[in-house]
């Protein structure tokens, strides 16, 4: 259960920050209305390295965790900033002070940092990548 541990901690906090946006999860099914913000999250994995030899020893698993926002094109910026604004105070407490945590699987963020803006179809957009590390006993 290590992958869904390592995926609920990530996205945790991203539920009580990002108000007036619709979150979208891969495979979830997400119809977005026009005038309606959203953000769109994903994790991409690295491949485990062996951290530390031997029955006790650790895997050290890396990634980013993507979360892309989301605001109606030909609009103010403004929400779409503050979001942004709030995701990366909210994750950078994990990177100096503290883990975030699941199923007993701790996470500390690395880095974190936002994207240039850009516009497609009708939407306005910022990617926000969050890189992490955790160690995981080995099998």
């Amino acid at each position: 259960m290590k992958f869904e541990a390592i995926r609920k901690a990530l996205v945790q906090p991203l539920s009580s920050i990002l108000e007036g946006f619709d979150l979208v999860y891969p495979n979830n099914k997400y119809e977005s209305k026009p005038d309606r913000n959203h953000a769109r999250i994903f994790i991409i994995m690295n491949q485990p390295t062996i951290s530390t030899l031997g029955a006790g020893g650790y895997d050290e698993h890396t990634g980013i965790l993507q979360v892309s926002l989301y605001t109606p094109k030909q609009r103010t910026d403004f929400p779409l900033l503050r979001a942004a604004d709030q995701v990366e105070q909210t994750y950078q407490e994990f990177v100096r002070r503290s883990y975030l945590t699941s199923d007993g699987v701790n996470i500390r963020v690395t880095s974190i940092g936002v994207g240039a803006s850009q516009s497609s179809d009708n939407w306005f957009f910022a990617p926000i990548t969050i890189s992490y590390t955790t160690y995981i006993k080995g099998l």
